[in-house]
């Protein structure tokens, strides 16, 4: 049953000898729950953090913009944005709210230092059509407050093509999937401007694929392809790009070592330093 629960969990790790140690098992922090909106909304589906910072999506959210009537919106999505005081505290900050009808606002979150990069893969835009899908970029502003910065769109997208599935960031590089073409577009801040630099596409072409998992960690980029079938029907694989000399060159795929039929290898993906979770 979905929920509108999230919860934070804190641990403290260390390496020792080549091995991950956990100093203290992990204990529940904190429970968030959704200040409004349903059980439907599916607060939770993807939660991403960033120091003090937490960011829960919910793009079955119906929205409450305020300059319709009525002020509700189908699906269209919002994004939780979550602050840790000193006291330790875990609360609410903001929600975002970026959608209409449909655009399921929220469906990939990411957070980078002072930036927050939001999918909305049934975004419509006059520019590439119906459910054509963005992400946009917010902020943190001057007052403390998250602020949109831009919309990135795709440069070959068009209806129905849902940019904006997944979406991950670090620092000023921006990496947002889009379907049609079955390619991660890399997108690159320049002053206060961002651009489309690059598109790559895995090796074994992720023919089925409706969404990926992505991550990015400075020059490493990881795309999961669950429906890879090297070692089997299904059995998944992951791309490891490496960005070199300012080029993302795709360097190893990488495999479960109890590799099964239909186990989806990839579902989920993350990586932080030298070390990645899949």
């Amino acid at each position: 049953m979905l929920t509108r629960l999230a919860s934070v969990l804190v641990a403290w790790v260390v390496v020792l000898g080549g091995a991950m140690a956990s100093e203290a098992p992990f204990e529940l922090e904190a429970k968030i729950v959704a200040s409004e909106g349903s059980d439907t909304d599916w607060f939770g589906r993807v939660v991403r953090m960033s120091g003090q910072w937490a960011v829960v999506g919910a793009p079955n959210h119906d929205g409450i913009r305020g300059d319709r009537s009525p002020p509700y919106d189908h699906n269209a999505g919002a994004t939780y944005v979550l602050r840790k005081h000193e006291s330790g505290e875990w609360l609410e900050h903001t929600i975002l709210l970026g959608g209409w009808h449909g655009d399921s606002f929220g469906d990939d979150v990411a957070i980078s230092g002072p930036r927050i990069v939001v999918g909305a893969s049934g975004d419509d835009t006059p520019v590439n059509g119906t459910d054509c899908g963005s992400a946009e970029i917010f902020v943190l502003d001057s007052n403390n407050q998250w602020v949109t910065e831009t919309k990135l769109l795709d440069s070959k997208g068009g209806p129905y093509e849902y940019f904006g599935l997944s979406v991950a960031i670090d620092e000023d590089t921006i990496a947002v999937w889009a379907r049609d073409d079955r390619s991660v577009v890399i997108f690159e801040r320049t002053s206060s401007n961002w651009h489309e630099v690059q598109r790559l596409q895995v090796s074994g072409t992720a023919r089925h694929v409706y969404r990926v998992a992505i991550a990015m960690h400075e020059n490493v980029l990881m795309v999961a392809d669950v429906f890879d079938d090297t070692l089997g029907p299904v059995t998944g694989a992951v791309y490891v790009f490496v960005r070199d000399g300012g080029i993302w060159v795709e360097k190893q795929k990488l495999f479960a070592s109890d590799a099964a039929a239909y186990a989806n290898f990839g579902t989920s993906i993350d990586i932080d330093g030298d070390r990645a979770v899949v």
